[in-house]
């Protein structure tokens, strides 16, 4: 005798890979690998989101035992996986094309319960997903996906160029609002941005270049004032913008380069909000970006968030601007989750960089966090994470060796309200030793001690 499976409320649409796949062509060759596995990696996090009662339609299958784990930790009883064809479609387009999947997925939303579909973020494979679906006399609801009028917002917002012009636009709006916007210039092209390049230096100032489309830091080029001034490696550094295809693409953004406090937990802030169904903008967490400086490129690790991470005031500058960045968004027609970054200078002063229309590394946190502390967490615990952590080795670990390794580390430590928490399955472990993790402390300084704890036990392998 079978039992029927509960009815489920949500779809998630782990459409990570998808979303970031336009830029692939003029990823370079030595990154483009990374660029790519790091999706696939990242969308084991996406099963965190929403509760229970749902189906993850992923684009590859995931570690049974990293499952199992979630689901304990997290009281999970109704999770399914639907895992279509791969074919480089996009995971959105994969569903329709596979026949067997996507009646799967036809046949969890007649029987939901006011069934919803979120995805990682809005693409046009995504769109043409939701049509097919509504075109089987599907009823069903979408919270996260932009309205009519406004689903061109995403395409504009996710380029330098549309995300500065906005940012000026909600800064003339609110003017009196306690963010600063770096000075710049959007060009045509490349040539163009390196011509006004002199204008920083003359006012002894770096600059900061940015790719019209990019992600994870990729795209994006500092220089400082002494480099620039020195004539030979500033034709170095013209010489290499010039052979990087993201930089040939069309427009280029031009910024002055703020000086961050590194002596600050929260360089690099990031607020995540969420502009509801029904044009409300609710904020999710005050949080800080993870930033990796090598050189002239960053790349994007992680989060910080929680406890003692900023104090009332600064919470408050951050909290306003990112408020009026929704409210805006939601009068174009944006509905769904967004981010806005900024930096952070040693005079305390922030800088607005941009805005993301999509879910982020911290969507899984805030419902992980919730859900085992409570509505208030930002105000009892600390959190952590690392999304890349890369280390050679790891290289042929599984993911339970991996968890022997870090026992006495992993979530919750002697019953406490700390520790680590696995958040990806190692799946592609046999090429690039990578997996992802969160750490809870009761403030910022035991995240940290837990973090070091844990790279010493990698170190020993």
């Amino acid at each position: 005798m079978s039992i029927e499976k509960s009815p489920i409320r949500t779809i998630i649409v782990a459409n990570n890979r998808e979303y970031f796949s336009p830029i692939d062509p003029l990823v370079s060759d030595s990154e483009k690998q990374e660029f790519v596995e790091s999706d696939y990696d990242e969308a084991d996090m996406d099963i965190m989101w929403h509760g229970d009662d749902k189906i993850v339609l992923l684009p590859r299958e995931l570690d049974s035992e990293f499952v199992s784990d979630v689901s304990r930790l997290f009281g999970f009883k109704n999770i399914h996986f639907i895992v279509p064809l791969e074919t480089g479609a996009g995971l959105s387009q994969d569903i329709v094309n596979d026949r067997e999947s996507f009646q799967a997925v036809i046949n969890e939303i007649s029987r939901g319960i006011d069934p919803q579909i979120i995805p990682w973020g809005h693409t046009h494979q995504f769109q043409s997903l939701l049509n097919s679906l509504t075109e089987n006399g599907l009823i069903f609801r979408t919270p996260e996906t932009p309205k009519q009028e406004g689903l061109w917002i995403p395409d504009y917002l996710d380029t330098k160029s549309g995300s500065r012009e906005f940012l000026l636009k909600v800064k003339q709006k609110y003017p009196d609002l306690e963010i600063k916007i770096p000075e710049g210039f959007v060009c045509n092209d490349l040539d163009e941005a390196l011509q006004k390049i002199d204008y920083f230096t003359s006012r002894n100032k770096g600059v900061v270049l940015k790719a019209n489309l990019g992600g994870s830091g990729i795209g994006v080029s500092i220089f400082g004032l002494q480099e620039l001034s020195d004539p030979e490696k500033r034709q170095e550094i013209e010489a290499n913008l010039k052979k990087n295809e993201l930089f040939r693409n069309g427009k280029v953004a031009v910024e002055e380069r703020i000086e961050a406090d590194f002596s600050h937990h929260g360089i690099d802030p990031s607020v995540d909000a969420i502009v509801k169904e029904n044009g409300l903008v609710e904020l999710q967490a005050i949080d800080a970006m993870v930033i990796h400086h090598e050189g002239q490129s960053v790349g994007f690790y992680g989060c910080i968030g929680g406890k003692d991470l900023f104090n009332p005031s600064q919470q408050r500058n951050l909290r306003e601007f990112t408020l009026a960045v929704g409210q805006e968004l939601s009068e174009l027609g944006y509905r769904g989750w967004y981010d806005t970054d900024y930096i952070l200078t040693p005079e305390g002063n922030f800088y607005a960089a941009e805005v993301n229309l999509r879910r982020t590394s911290m969507c899984y946190v805030v419902d992980v966090a919730k859900l085992l502390f409570g509505e208030d967490w930002e105000s009892s615990i600390a959190v952590r994470t690392n999304d890349k952590f890369i280390r050679e080795g790891l290289q042929g670990v599984s993911y339970e060796q991996l968890k022997n390794l870090l026992s006495g580390l992993m979530y919750p430590i002697d019953e406490e309200r700390r520790g680590v928490i696995i958040t990806q399955s190692m799946r592609s472990k046999f090429g690039r030793g990578k997996f992802g993790y969160l750490i809870f402390g009761k403030d910022q300084d035991e995240t940290k001690i837990i973090e070091e704890q844990l790279e010493q036990r990698i170190g020993s392998l």
